[in-house]
């Protein structure tokens, strides 16, 4: 999967660790939006390596996203395609009003 945008980021082991119930339950610590060329190998990826699909998108479409789950429960979004400035200005007022 090629991740556009890639850094490095530091994760720590957490025994006592109470996995968030997305979207209504225990509440997340972190979330990432990954952005990558190609959705279909990307989901696949994911899926391999412990991912679950919690919000399905439409991986054939040229822009769109979905949400997962790592195998510790904390959801993590992969999204393709560039949203136009009207796409992301609807995404906002749904979401906030």
């Amino acid at each position: 999967m090629t991740v556009r945008g890639a850094g490095c980021f530091g994760v720590q082991f957490a025994p006592k660790h109470v996995p968030p119930d997305w979207p209504d339950g225990e509440p997340q610590q972190v979330h990432m939006d990954l952005q990558v060329e190609e959705a279909k190998p990307a989901h696949e990826q994911a899926m391999r390596l412990g991912a679950r699909l919690l919000q399905a998108g439409d991986l054939e479409s040229d822009e769109g996203h979905q949400v997962y789950a790592d195998p510790a429960g904390h959801p993590f979004c992969i999204g393709w395609g560039q949203p136009s400035r009207e796409a992301l200005a609807t995404f906002v007022r749904e979401r906030l009003g």
